[in-house]
């Protein structure tokens, strides 16, 4: 079993379409971004839930732990409009973008996975065992987050992402066989970011081409299930407003 197999064994991405489950996408970000890494004030946000004002256009997926029912990861898809986050920061290449229809364009955004998780080794069958880094857990989780948005996008008819990261993020990306292009200048962003390009159905096809365990991980029929379907429809919403979800891994 390759890895990449592993994700949809131990791991299910979620679409956050009720009001507990961005509860949830909100609270890992809280997690993430104030209490892990400190890029945001956590004082900001005394309900322990990360917002801004792009969370009224953007649509939330979540990564849960099957065996034991953990939201370990989140990412949002900011929905095409007004200018995007990365074209208000930064100085954008206008060649590189010309052709890009406003309603073709997304933005891929607070992309993150709990500490917990990102130092977990992925449970390997014992011929694996020991041979793999641990960051191929933090690229299985990634790529289940980006195939559901992917999927998501397609329905929506958008063709493109932006998403402003680091040249970090993007060597990754490419050493997935899904390469991005940068389209403008760097900014000082929670350290250095560049805005990047994704053309979401030629990566498909080229990291397809390149990976057979690639290809047959994006090519899942099911990219993401409803939060609502998963939690049985309307019992998903009968947590009190005021009072947290219990996730034991947060505070």
């Amino acid at each position: 079993m390759d890895t990449m197999d592993l994700f949809d064994r131990d791991f299910e991405t979620v679409l956050a379409d009720t009001q507990a489950a961005k509860r949830i996408h909100h609270e890992i970000r809280y997690q993430v971004f104030c209490e892990e890494t400190g890029f945001e004030d956590r004082q900001a946000f005394p309900e322990h839930l990360e917002a801004d004002q792009w969370d009224a256009r953007s649509v939330p997926f979540l990564v849960r732990a099957k065996q034991t029912q953990e939201w370990v990861g989140t990412m949002r898809l900011i929905l095409p409009g007004q200018d995007l986050p990365a074209q208000q920061l930064c100085m954008m290449d206008r060649g590189a973008v010309a052709r890009i229809k406003p309603f073709e364009v997304a933005e891929v955004s607070r992309l993150c996975v709990l500490s917990s998780y990102r130092h977990q080794r992925p449970r390997l069958p014992a011929p694996l065992r020991q041979r793999k880094p641990t960051r191929e857990r933090d690229s299985q989780i990634m790529l289940g987050l980006l195939r559901a948005a992917a999927g998501y996008s397609r329905e929506q008819g958008i063709r493109y992402w932006y998403i402003l990261t680091t040249s970090a993020l993007a060597r990754l990306m490419s050493s997935l066989h899904m390469p991005l292009s940068r389209v403008g200048d760097g900014i000082e962003h929670r350290g250095e970011r560049f805005p990047y390009l994704a053309h979401i159905e030629r990566n498909r096809q080229r990291a397809s081409r390149q990976s057979a365990a690639l290809a047959q991980m994006l090519s899942h029929p099911t990219p993401y299930l409803r939060f609502s379907e998963l939690m049985a429809g309307d019992a998903a919403e009968d947590w009190p407003a005021d009072e947290p979800l219990a996730m034991p891994w947060i505070a």
